[in-house]
């Protein structure tokens, strides 16, 4: 079957890593492949200012909102009365779903996260191919479960193709499901936007550390914390290091009691998410990658491609990324990660090195054409 219109389901009103990937995938499909249109469709929020949207028109994609909600929950929540309305708004979408399948010719149907199931249900009522993004470790990153576990399940295995985004989350899945098709490739990044070959890092007098993601448990905030407190306990107080990221008040409540607890309160900070990721990483050496299950991790790779030094918890998608004192530092426990900081600012040419090879790799193999090219390549395998 040849393929001229693809329908990308998208579980973000917001700009959150999926989204991004998404956006590169399509300029690149629209590159290379300016026979193939595709269109995308967003949950719509009443009453808020959909920054998805103004992102997709930016880059001249189609996009329209539609009423459909994610369909998961916390682990061990109750199914509540809300949840309900969820579900029954998702039914219903499926109608709409299938209309706009139907009215716009659409081929092929990829549901962009796991996090949705609306895109996969309207697809198998109109007999269309469907293929499955898996980008997430939902319970292990995010403390989160399907709602309904067995429609999910029917979902991922009865999709046309799987495609994953790393072996970790790979690994995790095809134990869980019988999965027909399936392939990986990473994320695609718009390189030169985030590469800074001018990037000198360890040119002050203290190393400048930046974690940018979520501020919850499963990103390893607290434990990030740790290692600075044993800085500290060590004798090194040449490091300043910052947080940026949004998350629940309370759990920044803890993390500040942490930060007070251990005297750090000089030396560690935390300030909103900000879209200036490029910004942030010019003005810092090193980016502690701490996640205890990152299923890729698209900041590691910008963080290459802006020439600092990123030190990374030997697990999930970080560890595919990087080579271990290469293209980065790995490290398993945070006496070893304390130990790596202070190597690096005693090595600055070794760390200047190291850092120089990431940033090759990054640039060499992480363009969005790429991803485009895999992409295409595997729907139109199936």
């Amino acid at each position: 079957m040849k393929i001229k219109k693809i329908l990308f389901v998208s579980h973000e009103s917001g700009v959150g890593g999926s989204t991004q990937s998404l956006i590169m995938l399509i300029r690149g499909i629209q590159e290379l492949y300016p026979d193939i249109h595709c269109t995308v469709i967003i949950p719509k929020k009443i009453g808020t200012k959909i920054a998805a949207k103004e992102l997709f028109a930016e880059n001249n994609i189609d996009c329209t909102e539609m009423l459909f909600r994610k369909n998961y929950r916390e682990i061990g929540k109750k199914y509540s009365f809300k949840y309900l309305i969820f579900d029954v708004i998702n039914y219903l979408s499926k109608f709409s779903i299938t209309k706009y399948i139907k009215e716009n010719k659409i081929d092929l149907i990829c549901t962009n996260s796991s996090a949705v199931d609306v895109g996969a249900r309207a697809a198998f009522v109109m007999n269309k191919p469907h293929v499955q993004y898996i980008r997430e470790m939902m319970e292990d990153d995010y403390g989160i479960e399907y709602r309904n576990k067995k429609l999910m399940r029917n979902i991922i295995e009865k999709s046309n193709g799987v495609i994953f985004i790393s072996q970790f989350v790979k690994t995790k899945y095809m134990q869980l499901y019988n999965i027909r098709h399936s392939t990986i490739f990473y994320n695609g990044f718009d390189v030169h936007r985030y590469y800074n070959p001018d990037h000198i890092i360890f040119n002050k007098e203290y190393i400048s550390i930046v974690q940018i993601g979520a501020i919850r448990a499963g990103k390893g905030v607290k434990e990030s914390i740790e290692i600075m407190n044993l800085l500290k306990n060590k004798g090194f107080m040449s490091f300043k290091m910052v947080f940026i990221g949004k998350g629940m008040k309370s759990y920044i409540s803890e993390v500040d009691e942490l930060i007070e607890k251990y005297d750090l309160t000089g030396h560690v900070k935390i300030e909103d998410f900000t879209n200036d990721i490029s910004g942030v990483l010019k003005n810092n050496d090193i980016l502690l990658m701490n996640s205890k299950a990152e299923g890729f991790g698209r900041v590691t790779v910008e963080a290459m491609l802006a020439g600092c030094l990123v030190l990374g918890r030997n697990k999930g998608g970080t560890m595919e990324i990087l080579s271990n004192q290469k293209t980065g530092i790995l490290f398993d426990t945070y006496e070893e990660a304390a130990n790596r900081i202070i190597e690096s600012f005693a090595a600055i040419e070794k760390s200047r090195l190291i850092a120089k090879e990431g940033q090759d790799f990054a640039y060499t193999n992480f363009h969005y054409r790429k991803a485009s090219a895999n992409f295409i390549q595997f729907c139109r395998s199936i």
